[in-house]
């Protein structure tokens, strides 16, 4: 991703655009947010189970 950034090619292709890469970067935040969720509840509930 970076190397074709640095070739100065960003026009050709529309994955490089600012704009495409601050939607992948928004959404991998909120997987990560809800998978972070997940990890906390699986904690809360097996806390609570013992």
């Amino acid at each position: 991703m970076s190397r074709r950034r640095l070739t100065g090619r960003k026009q050709d292709s529309p994955a490089a655009t600012p704009e495409a890469e601050e939607k992948v970067m928004s959404s991998f935040t909120a997987i990560v947010s809800i998978l972070a969720a997940a990890a906390a509840v699986t904690f809360a509930i097996t806390a609570y189970v013992n």
